[in-house]
């Protein structure tokens, strides 16, 4: 499986200040936008997306804020920091995604956005056949080569083990959830990490004509493959989770207190649509739409658009 190297761009971390004020690192994010338009104004507002629980346990440790380390367009590599309330959520609170509107950090954040066209919904699945083995890509932070001078994702490569029928049990703290499971050696870290998959695209018919009142001539551009946003990790099990009852796992044979499984939930696609377009989030950005429009309509004429 090869993945287009743009995609690393998309990529951010996400973490918080350490009991000496340090930056640690904890998590991933990635990054989407989308345009608007309204009343003759446009504009385009990128978010930050992540999985829940990286702000939730941030919270749960005391932080009000939560720093985003992304490489700059102007000034190289950046934390900036964002209150925990500015990341918004699903109304249903069993879905593990949070989102943060960037209203005054469009131009400052570099890196390549996805689209709505990138996420695979629920019916597309379905079109192109997405289900057990296909073979996927999970790009986000490795704790032990995470780059000094600037972010460096890693991806680690698996394959789906089973899709979305039943709601999985979960370690955190939203019981069961909707997800994929998939076999992806996972680590800490990955939390928020885009999961990709390789779809093929069926051929596609255009007509264009080079001469005027000619028939068109029909051009077929050929079937092929791009990587789609599959969805996002949500977290992994731990041998001792799992070790039959009255079975106590040797602490000598385990790793920091738990031996990872390399099996990962992943939270659907359609689910990280759906918080985009939750009320939450559809809110907040109509507020600031609407200032923005008024924005225009009291700037004087000869000064010109923003």
């Amino acid at each position: 499986m090869r993945l287009n190297p743009n995609l690393l761009k998309t990529i951010v971390f996400i973490g918080h200040r350490g009991k000496e004020g340090e930056p640690v690192l904890h998590g991933t994010g990635f990054q989407f936008a989308r345009t608007w338009e309204r009343d003759g104004v446009m504009g385009y507002y990128r978010y930050i997306v992540t999985a829940k629980h990286n702000i939730a346990e941030a919270v749960d440790k005391g932080h009000d804020e939560v720093f985003v380390r992304y490489e700059s367009r102007t000034q190289g590599l950046q934390l900036r920091y964002f209150p925990t309330s500015q990341w918004l959520n699903h109304d249903d609170g069993f879905i593990d995604v949070s989102v943060l509107l960037l209203d005054d950090a469009v131009d400052e954040v570099g890196g390549a956005v996805f689209t709505s066209d990138d996420f695979l919904t629920t019916s597309e699945v379905a079109r192109y056949d997405v289900g057990v083995g296909n073979e996927v890509a999970t790009i986000g932070l490795f704790l032990s080569h995470y780059g000094e001078e600037r972010n460096e994702p890693v991806v680690r490569f698996g394959n789906i083990s089973c899709m979305p029928r039943e709601r999985v049990r979960s370690r955190k703290k939203f019981g069961a959830v909707d997800g994929y499971i998939i076999e992806a050696r996972s680590f800490g870290g990955l939390s928020g990490s885009p999961v990709f998959v390789d779809v093929e695209h069926e051929p596609e018919m255009h007509e264009y004509s080079r001469i005027r009142d000619r028939d068109p001539t029909i051009r077929t551009i050929p079937a092929r493959r791009r990587n789609h946003i599959l969805g996002l990790i949500h977290g992994h099990w731990d041998m001792q989770e799992v070790a039959p009852p009255g079975i106590k796992l040797d602490p000598a044979t385990r790793l920091d207190g738990a031996i990872n499984m390399g099996m990962s939930i992943v939270i659907p696609a359609q689910h990280i649509l759906d918080t985009i377009n939750s009320d939450p989030v559809t809110t907040r950005q109509n507020r600031l739409i609407e200032a923005r429009v008024q924005a225009e309509r009291d700037r004087p004429a000869d000064q010109g658009p923003a």
